[in-house]
């Protein structure tokens, strides 16, 4: 499923958008966007990770489910539902909502790879 097309439609229910590293850049520009403050982790030289207490991503919009800096979104987030190991947790290539133990599996699979992610970078 396209995310931007699954937005567009009203379908998109966010669940992928957790706490990733994000570039400084992007932190500095839009600091007035952040929804909720949370443990911030420096992951690199470049790179923060804001760890907010639901988990998800700061700069997800909590009412709407939409992204507030969409343009200008992480490339993780970006490739979304377009790479095999990255597939969209709420709807399949076709469009078909889950079920809920896929989507509950997907977001496991999920967490893990950002996990693993976050791990390396924090390691560099």
């Amino acid at each position: 499923m396209n995310c931007e097309l699954a937005i567009k439609e009203g379908k998109c229910k966010a669940e992928c958008c957790g706490c990733i590293p994000i570039s400084d850049v992007i932190l500095s520009r839009f600091d007035n966007l952040k929804q909720e403050n949370g443990e911030i982790i420096r992951v690199t030289e470049k790179e923060t990770v804001i760890v907010t207490m639901d988990g998800l991503c700061t700069f997800l919009d909590r009412k709407t489910r939409q992204c507030m800096i969409y343009s200008y979104r992480p490339e993780i987030c970006q490739k979304y539902g377009l790479i095999d190991k990255l597939v969209c947790p709420c709807f399949d290539t076709e469009g078909i909502m889950r079920s809920r133990a896929e989507r509950r599996q997907i977001q496991r699979h999920i967490d893990k790879l950002v996990a693993r992610g976050v791990a390396m970078l924090s390691e560099k």
